[in-house]
């Protein structure tokens, strides 16, 4: 029955055009007053706060902080440009150019999230310049981000 009525809820406020975090919020809400649930709420606290309560959800920020900080000190673009002056006679070399970039980026930072974000501020506008689409030089960048957690 708690199931049905989260699920009720969850459709019920989707319907009503609100946005997903806040139905599923509302379905959530809906299923802890009127399903058969019987736990305290203090429980539904601690469990709340025992999944948030990690090291890595704290790193996260940080490595972000590492990222923006490499990004306004220039790293990130002699990184790049050293990438560059290896690949960029190549035939596709930009796409390879972005590849190494992340890669040595993922190995400084280690976050893939991090490495993603910086390396995307530098190599998109660069590949657009260069006449690359938009979204190619998007799908290199991501999928070159996951370099990050394998560095």
């Amino acid at each position: 029955m708690t199931v049905l009525i989260l699920f009720l809820a969850f459709f019920c406020l989707l319907m009503a055009g609100l946005p997903v975090v806040w139905a599923m919020a509302g379905g959530s809400i809906a299923a802890l007053l009127w399903g058969d649930l019987h736990m305290p709420l203090a429980w539904i606290a601690q469990q709340t706060l025992r999944g948030a309560d990690s090291s890595t959800l704290a790193s996260i920020p940080l490595f972000l902080l590492a990222g923006e900080l490499m990004n306004r000190g220039g790293l990130t673009l002699r990184i790049m440009r050293v990438a560059e002056h290896c690949f960029g006679r190549l035939r596709g070399g930009l796409g390879l150019v972005n590849v190494a970039t992340a890669f040595v980026y993922g190995g400084l930072t280690g976050s893939a999230t991090a490495d993603t974000g910086t390396v995307a501020k530098v190599m998109i506008p660069v590949m657009e310049a260069r006449g690359y689409p938009r979204a190619f030089a998007a799908a290199v960048t991501a999928a070159s981000g996951t370099l990050g957690i394998i560095v």
